[in-house]
């Protein structure tokens, strides 16, 4: 799978439930990464502000959209 686009989608700011950097609220994060990649882009950084790393967010939301799948 080729990268449309040098930009990815990024995971610095995350959403989270009760501001716990921990705690991301999947029910806003799936419908953006949705969103990400039906419109065709596959780039994710994994950078993050939060203690917390934003690795068990983006195993879930690639998992969920088979881009995990897709990009192995």
């Amino acid at each position: 799978m080729a990268l449309k686009s040098p930009l990815g989608f990024g995971m610095m700011r995350l959403p989270v439930k009760n501001g716990d950097p921990t705690d991301f609220d999947y029910e806003k994060l799936f419908p953006m990464v949705d969103a990400f990649i039906k419109a065709g882009y596959t780039y994710m950084t994994a950078w993050t502000e939060a203690a917390a790393s934003p690795r068990p967010a983006i195993c879930s939301t690639t998992r969920r959209s088979g881009l995990r799948t897709a990009l192995m």
